[in-house]
């Protein structure tokens, strides 16, 4: 249970995984899939990834849908840390080396924290080859440097794009510069300098993180991420206008819980904590 008490403490926990056959293979085949011809630069160069999952071919998408369910049947501490956890989406992310982006990095690419779920759950990251500093490693900081009930704020950043026109860009207002994030919590960030074999569960509803950040020139990023939530994450068919069921009443009921619990701190994100 050292991955469950590590998730409740700090938000992240680090971990091995067996490197057979089957995920060289897949490791391989997603390393050498071109999707330059399919994708621009535009998902990189607004702070994101290319998800190539749905256009793998069948035995690939079969592949690391087994390796989910794997890695949630293994990791059998999820069902203390979330309600009925569920593989609720599966990514195979390239990211390309982009011009712009290595110089002004934005959205993903920022310090943030994700919106999913008012509750916990598990992003799993798991590289696909060797991944550092130069092609865009994960970042995450320990969820005890921010409350739930408090938000971070960039005032170098938030002044630098008062004059900007851009209204995509301008949302960075509600995100972190790496310069300013390292400044102050130096000593509690993990970079997961990583490789095949290496995975990642984090918690990035608590926790701070950003990544794809590829600043040298002719490199790549390939890694899958894995979401397994619990019954009240916003992936979850309970949320679907038509959808009536027991689990669709009583995720209603325990988001209402910890809504009422938030407000008893003032509100989810209600305490700014200046940055400068």
């Amino acid at each position: 249970m050292k991955h469950l008490s590590r998730l409740k403490l700090n938000g992240f926990s680090v971990d091995k995984i067996n490197i057979d056959t089957n995920l060289r293979k897949f490791a391989e085949y997603v390393n050498q899939f071109n999707h330059s011809k399919l994708f621009s630069n535009l998902r990189e160069q607004r702070g994101y990834s290319n998800d190539i999952f749905d256009i793998l071919n069948k035995d690939q998408i079969d592949y690391v849908k087994i390796l989910a369910d794997k890695i949630l049947s293994v990791n059998s501490w999820m069902k203390y840390f979330m309600f009925s956890p569920k593989v609720l989406q599966i990514q195979v992310l390239k990211s390309n080396y982009d011009d712009k982006s290595a110089i002004s990095p934005t959205h993903a690419m920022l310090w943030h924290r994700d919106a999913d779920d008012n509750f916990s759950h598990v992003k799993v990251f798991i590289p696909l080859h060797k991944i550092d500093k130069n092609n865009g490693f994960f970042s995450v900081a320990d969820k005890r440097i921010c409350k739930i009930h408090e938000k971070l704020n960039d005032l170098i950043l938030q002044k630098k794009l008062e004059s900007v026109s851009d209204d995509y860009v301008r949302e960075d207002s509600v995100r972190v510069t790496d310069e300013v994030f390292r400044k102050h919590f130096f000593n509690e960030i993990f970079d997961f300098e990583s490789d095949l074999g290496d995975i990642l569960f984090v918690d990035t509803n608590r926790c701070y993180h950003k990544g794809g950040h590829i600043i040298k020139k002719n490199l790549n990023r390939n890694i899958v991420i894995i979401t397994i939530g619990g019954i009240t994450h916003s992936f979850n068919k309970y949320f679907k206008a038509n959808y009536f069921s027991f689990a669709k009443i009583l995720a209603k009921f325990l988001n209402y819980l910890i809504t009422l619990k938030f407000y008893a701190y003032g509100g989810k994100n209600s305490k700014k904590i200046d940055l400068s």
